[in-house]
């Protein structure tokens, strides 16, 4: 095939660190994020194991299974918080001025002069201060967000799928695939997985059927209006950068796709308490002034990586999801 299901968003050549929020005052924006998540294509957080599931015509496959919880002796499905979670710290770091997690030496090698990752929690940068971060001394950092799993409702629809099988990247001995090295042999940035139309193949798969909405909470603590700007901006609701993101399994072959919908935000300042006392609803109108105001913030003080953005914006505009036919063997 002559294109790859994927791009690369180029590095930062900074990185913006500060002390970090903390947790032991209650200071700045401090709430929840009502959110809906309406799956575009089918998603699959898999499960690590397998199960014989009946087809339509009556025949068992052996199919990769969703991720689900056990409640009140019902097996019910999950989009675990941890998938969203991480989904949303890799969007982050690619959009923002944040460091460049990488332990691997051979790895580091092809990312000369590029921020290191964060080790101390009073230089953490925009990802670390937002999600947390460990440190190679024992110095670690929780994170300032929260993501509960989001456990399916009963009579969600799930279904088996064919997909092409999936492979690793292709493994070297120095390091990194040659696709992936730019001039000067340098790596080119972070890998991106575009939207598209989904390609079938032999590799059957419980998945959570596309078309489906599933309702979210984000809980956030002492995050200032930047940070939510931040945060925002990665989840795709920046007024000016829009687009759904990918998460879950299968998401070379168009698998994955998740348009994140802000419903409603509740506020509760120093002054209300941590007992939520006096706490601000926001919504409509209101609740889009809000994330305006704080996308504006995070530009202000220059936490967003504007060239990094746009290439995210680029490379997930909802409008490749029926523009693109996405491989259906091996690239």
């Amino acid at each position: 095939m002559e294109w790859k299901p994927y791009d690369f968003v180029p590095f930062p050549d900074r990185c913006v660190r500060a002390l970090c929020p903390g947790h032991h005052r209650f200071a700045s924006y401090t709430g929840t994020l009502e959110c809906e998540l309406h799956l575009l294509r089918p998603l699959q957080v898999g499960s690590g194991f397998s199960d014989f599931v009946k087809t339509r015509q009556g025949a068992e496959v052996l199919a990769a299974c969703h991720a689900g919880v056990e409640r009140e002796g019902k097996r019910l499905h999950v989009i675990p918080g941890s998938s969203l979670k991480g989904a949303l710290r890799s969007l982050t770091e690619a959009i923002s001025y944040s460091c460049l997690r990488i332990t691997n030496d051979k790895v580091r090698a092809f990312v000369p002069n590029r921020p290191n990752r964060c080790t101390r929690v009073d230089e953490l940068c925009p990802a670390c201060r937002i999600f947390g971060m460990t440190g190679p001394r024992g110095e670690s950092y929780q994170g300032n967000v929260q993501i509960p799993d989001v456990v399916m409702p009963e009579g969600t629809k799930a279904v088996l799928t064919r997909i092409p099988i999936l492979w690793t990247p292709a493994r070297v001995k120095n390091g990194l695939p040659r696709s992936y090295l730019g001039g000067k042999r340098e790596a080119r940035g972070r890998k991106f997985y575009y939207h598209g139309k989904i390609a079938s193949g032999p590799d059957a798969r419980v998945v959570l059927k596309e078309g489906q909405s599933f309702k979210a909470t984000l809980h956030f603590n002492n995050l200032d209006a930047a940070l939510m700007g931040v945060l925002l901006t990665a989840m795709g609701l920046h007024p000016a950068h829009r687009f759904p993101v990918k998460m879950g399994a299968g998401k070379p072959v168009g698998m994955g796709s998740v348009e994140i919908k802000l419903l409603s935000t509740t506020l509760r300042n120093a002054e209300a308490g941590r007992l939520g006392v006096g706490a601000r609803l926001l919504e409509g109108q209101e609740l889009e002034k809000w994330v305006e105001e704080c996308c504006r913030e995070a530009e202000k003080q220059g936490l967003l990586f504007c060239e990094g953005l746009e290439k995210v914006a680029a490379i997930l505009a909802r409008e490749e999801l029926d523009r693109r036919e996405m491989p259906g063997g091996p690239y």
